[in-house]
């Protein structure tokens, strides 16, 4: 598959993705098939809009080679690798939430930065983040094979980060920055809050 079709492709999941969400419809194939025009497609709802309750989740999709457990592996490997950058994301808000204003306990000196410890933590996270669902599916008329990934234990990951950025927080502001950690945004609402 080439860089335009990758691109081409990743729109066209966006839109329906978008689409997927604003709609109230529970079928999702069916508004997702509206929305590509082709009467083939299908795919669960958490390709597009991957939860896991009390989890961080990611889901991601390749084309099917035939080759299931290369395919298998690819496609895990992706989503993992797109549940870290997330990661990576949300400590970046984090880092820009705790500098544009002063969290009561919040220690001034800082050793580190929430972005660089959730860097150091990349592997752990790749390692810690479980296939869900894997299944085949029908996008844009091309089969796919497609992987739900959680880590269910975000908590942790939120700790570590926290330990290895040096500060010193009360239990109140923790919850705060681990509860904005949480929260329900996708990756470009997230980015979005960087700027």
């Amino acid at each position: 598959m080439n860089k335009h079709s990758k691109v081409l492709q990743l729109a066209l999941a966006g839109a329906v993705a978008a689409t997927l969400a604003a709609c109230s419809s529970n079928d999702g194939a069916q508004t997702m098939r509206e929305v590509t025009k082709n009467e083939t497609d299908n795919a669960p709802s958490w390709v597009f809009l991957p939860e896991v309750e009390g989890a961080l989740a990611s889901s991601q999709c390749v084309q099917w080679s035939g080759q299931m457990q290369v395919d298998r592996a690819q496609v895990i490997a992706a989503a993992r690798a797109d549940l870290a950058q997330q990661i990576r994301t949300r400590a970046a808000v984090l880092d820009k939430s705790v500098s544009a204003k002063t969290i009561e306990g919040v220690s001034a000196m800082v050793s580190s930065s929430f972005a660089q410890a959730s860097t150091q933590l990349s592997s752990e996270v790749l390692e810690g983040a479980i296939p869900k669902e894997v299944t085949l599916a029908q996008i844009d008329g091309q089969k796919q094979l497609c992987a739900l990934v959680a880590l269910e234990q975000p908590e942790e990951v939120f700790n570590q980060m926290v330990g290895m950025s040096g500060m010193q927080l009360d239990p109140t502001s923790e919850q705060a920055l681990f509860e904005q950690f949480m929260i329900e945004k996708t990756k470009a609402e997230l980015e979005e809050m960087l700027k």
